[in-house]
């Protein structure tokens, strides 16, 4: 199989019929308020005569959408009437059928009030059918639909996931209408908080004990400010490293924007350890050419050494280092030769003298990233005039970065509407995503702390008794003692065994026999 395509054929019949519809509220930027939104359908012969006494049926799609406009590209804004816990899905409203005038046109009310408590993407659609109820034409026409009077945006200059720290960062914030006008804003509550995890011992449901984690958030800063027509800049506080969230509230606590950004760099951090052989990794970019250098930043419940290594079909590179903090940030140079997916692999070893003896003394974490796809792209540059004569050339000027070999076509906009066309991608296509074939053997994971420090940590003290060993060595053999058939009366004898040095945990001595009149 080389490959396969797939093309529809439909017979032509010409329409008898054409349909108009319109709102009672348009605008061709923003959104619009759902009160008292109103359809108008007329519907009309194609010889000019009103088409009356006709039926037409509606109806409306609601889907939900975002705040995205072409005049503030790169804006993110906040929806307060979303609420992220809750799956929002598009939903079809049939409104019936209704008939046409002596003017061949009908009025159909929308009732948008009852959706006001969301923002979403009303599209009205209506179809006229002719007087024998066979055939029909239709028509639609769209509408962003919000009862919300401005949003707040804001626009970063970098990756807010990864902010490298003590740089310099600003993220722009600014209010606009439903006219997509800037507005100004007083009297905003600006709270900055920073998510911690605190290590907890608690009681699970089987009775045993062990170590959760509990998300925390520390209150950093809190202020009032104000966004002006022009916007406003605020800096980003990159002094620590952590995971911390903004947030913009208006005087009725109603929340106006919300972001979370990460610093990276050296210092000691916190992070979840419901998985605690788990590394919290990450890149400052997602593609990599050949001889560039990879900045790692890597999060670790403990102090100690690790190996990074480049991997795909092999291991292509590897880099050791030791942090004596639990968040680092490391460096690794992409070799020549890997091409498509590679994989960052960091294993990290717990240090003899950390206090953290109860977790897993091997972290580990594997983040994909893709490698030389930029140097494998053809950039295609094409112009062409807006408009298009019948009967005259139509010039198609076009270019390329560097040379090579590409095919221009054209397509009418209604065949590619049918058949859902959507414009191929082979860069794409060949550097799919690949599974990492190399496995990884290690031992590590059975490396005791120091005695000191298991020591004082297993001293006995409150109400517990901590004696118990934490760790579970899954290379010694269970301890089991076998005496054989032996001989047993009135008279108190003994047999011996020799305890591994090894075992510290509890045995339970069981004896089984049968007397000699035993039928």
């Amino acid at each position: 199989m080389l490959g396969h395509a797939s093309f529809r054929v439909k017979e032509f019949l010409p329409d008898r019929m054409k349909i108009e519809t319109r709102l009672s509220k348009q605008t061709s930027r923003g959104w619009v308020s759902p009160e008292n939104v109103q359809a108008f359908v007329t519907l009309q012969n194609l010889y000019g005569t009103p088409a009356t006494n006709r039926r037409i049926a509606s109806r409306m799609v609601l889907s939900p959408r975002g705040f995205q406009f072409e005049g503030f590209k790169g804006y993110l804004f906040h929806d307060p009437l979303r609420d992220e816990k809750k799956q929002i899905n598009t939903e079809t409203v049939e409104l019936g059928d209704k008939t046409t005038d002596d003017d061949g046109k009908t009025t159909i009310d929308l009732n948008l009030e009852r959706f006001a408590d969301a923002t979403y993407e009303m599209i009205f659609a209506a179809e006229g059918f002719e007087a024998e109820g066979g055939r029909s034409v239709s028509g639609d026409t769209s509408l962003m639909i919000s009862a919300l009077p401005h949003v707040v945006g804001y626009k970063t200059d970098g990756e807010l996931n990864y902010l490298p720290m003590g740089r310099e960062h600003a993220i722009d914030f600014i209010a606009i209408d439903p006219a997509l006008k800037k507005v100004a804003l007083g009297k905003l509550k600006l709270t900055l908080t920073e998510q911690i995890f605190l290590s907890i011992l608690a009681r699970k449901e089987n009775g045993n004990y062990g170590y959760e984690s509990v998300k925390k958030e520390r209150l950093v800063k809190t202020e009032t400010v104000q966004i002006s027509a022009e916007g406003w800049k605020y800096a980003v506080p990159t002094a620590t490293p952590g995971n911390f969230t903004l947030e913009l509230r208006d005087e009725n606590e109603r929340l106006v924007s919300k972001l979370c950004f990460c610093v990276v760099g050296g210092g000691d951090v916190s992070r979840s350890l419901e998985k605690n052989a788990e590394l919290d990794v990450k890149l400052n970019r997602a593609q990599f050419n050949s001889g560039d250098e990879i900045e790692i930043a890597i999060t670790a419940p403990y102090t100690g050494s690790g190996l990074i290594t480049i991997e795909s079909d092999k291991v292509y590179a590897h880099a050791w280092f030791k942090s004596s903090t639990t968040a680092s940030v490391q460096h690794i140079r992409v070799p020549e030769g890997l091409d498509g997916t590679g994989y960052v692999n960091v294993s990290f070893i717990r240090a003899l003298d950390s206090k953290e003896i109860f977790m897993s003394p091997l972290s580990y974490a594997v983040v994909p990233f893709s490698a030389n796809k930029e140097k494998r792209r053809l950039r295609v540059e094409l112009n062409t005039a807006k408009l298009a004569k019948p009967g005259e050339p139509f010039k198609i000027a076009y270019k390329t970065d560097r040379p090579g070999k590409i095919v221009v076509f054209a397509v009418d906009q209604g065949i590619l509407q049918v058949t859902g066309y959507q414009l191929p991608n082979p860069l794409d296509h060949f550097f799919q995503k690949t599974a990492l074939v190399v496995r990884t053997s290690q031992i590590v994971d059975l490396i005791l702390p120091e005695f000191s420090l298991l020591r004082a940590a297993s001293a006995p003290g409150g109400d517990g008794d901590m004696r118990l060993n934490p760790f579970k060595r899954v290379t010694e053999k269970p301890v089991v003692f076998w005496s054989g058939v032996i001989d047993a009366d009135t008279t108190e004898r003994e047999v011996s065994y020799d305890v591994p040095d090894y075992f510290n945990g509890t045995l339970t001595v069981m004896a089984v026999g049968i007397a000699p009149d035993a039928t």
